[in-house]
């Protein structure tokens, strides 16, 4: 039964009809009150939904199968994979390279031996790689959710890892215990946040690094919702633009985008997208565009060009193209 199905019965129950879309929200809003008493209060009454979480392996660079090191670029927001004499990690005699398909964007964290006893902690924002750089040779970056302390730093020691995981957002409680599928069958069992903190069970230089046996409620992570809507248009198929190309058929568009950080696990895709990764985070849509009819020129593809993106991510660099 869907919200629509509920609000109709609710109508028929009191013997009244709606008045319109004022009376309808009020409806909706009393029933999201009632859903979510029920979800808190006995949430075995609702069937619940099954969540997936993959905790991934961390990387240390003195491993004998790493043999890696990180360096300080110009850029303080990138650090560069070296060798640990300095080369490009494709020039290295190992086969490990950093995973640059989008599931450690966001998830993975990394920390570096700055000097001595201090190290520098960051969260990855990308990861990424720059090709063909002459005689085979690819670089190997991550871009961070702040700057570095410096631009100089080289041949640093780090730990790659995984210090949490995420639900969705629509996620209201877990219900005990989380199971590991291995072949330990362990047990993850809620210790309430405050406790986490009063027991010292947050990580602390990854003194934590085998299964998962605790887990509490932290910080709660959205992405931010794009304010600007997209511009769209139809292509001048004389000027060089591609015709209209389907399967859906031609006709009056509005169109919207998202912001997406990250990839999940290609374990668990859910969207048949081909090679396209469910999201890790997705923000809630821009505004509408203005519609576009195909009644005005039949047979060409629509171009749609979202605001400065790059800008509005704090990616964008003054005079450098937008991508």
């Amino acid at each position: 039964m869907n919200r629509v199905d509920l609000r109709t019965r609710l109508y028929r129950l009191r013997a009244i009809d709606s008045s319109g879309t004022t009376q309808d929200g009020r409806m909706n809003e009393l029933m999201n009150v009632a859903l979510q008493e029920f979800a808190s209060d006995i949430p075995e009454a609702l069937v619940p939904d099954e969540e997936h979480a993959v905790v991934l392996a961390p990387v240390q660079g003195t491993d004998a199968t790493i043999l890696a090191r990180v360096a300080a670029t110009a850029d303080r927001w990138v650090l560069r994979f070296t060798t640990p004499t300095g080369g490009a990690m494709s020039t290295s005699t190992v086969a490990w390279r950093p995973i640059v398909d989008g599931t450690w964007d966001g998830i993975m964290h990394i920390e570096a031996n700055v000097t001595g006893d201090t190290w520098a902690r960051r969260q990855s924002r990308e990861w990424w790689s720059v090709p063909d750089l002459g005689a085979g040779v690819t670089d190997f970056y991550v871009t961070l959710d702040r700057p570095w302390r410096n631009t100089t730093d080289t041949a640093m020691n780090f730990w790659i890892y995984q210090p949490e995981v995420f639900t969705r957002a629509n996620v209201m409680r877990i219900l005990a215990p989380m199971k590991i599928y291995d072949s330990t069958r362990q047990q993850v069992w809620p210790v309430d946040t405050g406790g986490s903190y009063r027991q010292d069970m947050f990580d602390f230089r990854r003194t934590t690094r085998s299964r998962p046996y605790r887990f509490w409620r932290n910080r709660f992570f959205q992405m931010p919702t794009p304010t600007e809507a997209p511009t769209v248009a139809l292509s001048t198929i004389a000027g060089g633009g591609a015709a209209w190309a389907g399967p859906v058929q031609e006709g009056t568009f509005t169109v919207r985008y998202t912001f997406v950080w990250g990839n999940k696990d290609p374990e668990w895709q859910t969207a048949d997208y081909g090679t396209v990764l469910d999201p890790q985070w997705e923000s809630a849509p821009s505004p509408a565009s203005a519609a576009i009819n195909h009644a005005d020129s039949a047979g060409r593809s629509i171009v749609i060009s979202p605001e400065n993106i790059e800008a509005m991510t704090n990616f964008f660099i003054t005079g450098q193209s937008v991508g």
